[in-house]
């Protein structure tokens, strides 16, 4: 193997040789090895019920049917089956409604109106 390239320096008139070595990859290795690693995921079957997955979707603004798409498509990716997730379109419209309602609720009854303000 031969090294690629080597510099000269000079510092306080002394010559100093600094090398910086690198050797090309022979044929047939790779040049960088990745070992891919990955961990077991447990999808519950009410994944778009979750308030958190809720919340996602509806910061992103994905639409129900996009929601039900993308976690079809995640557990089908992860191996796993879309006949065990409630993933359907009217699922995750029926949800994103009920929670949307449940959370503006709680919200109403936390909010105390300022002593004077002005509505239009």
């Amino acid at each position: 193997m031969t090294a690629i390239s080597s510099l000269e320096s000079e510092s306080d008139g002394e010559s100093e040789e600094h090398t910086n070595t690198v050797y090309p990859p022979s044929e047939g290795e790779p040049s960088h090895k990745h070992k891919k690693t990955g961990t077991n995921v447990s999808i519950p079957h009410d994944i778009l019920r979750r308030p958190s997955a809720v919340s996602l979707a509806t910061r992103l603004r994905m639409s129900p049917m996009q929601q039900a798409a993308f976690t079809r498509d995640l557990d089908a990716e992860s191996g796993g089956e879309c006949t065990h997730l409630s993933a359907s379109y009217a699922t995750a419209d029926r949800a994103k409604r009920q929670l949307l309602e449940t959370i503006s609720e709680e919200q109403h009854k936390q909010w105390t109106p300022p002593p004077s303000c002005s509505l239009h």
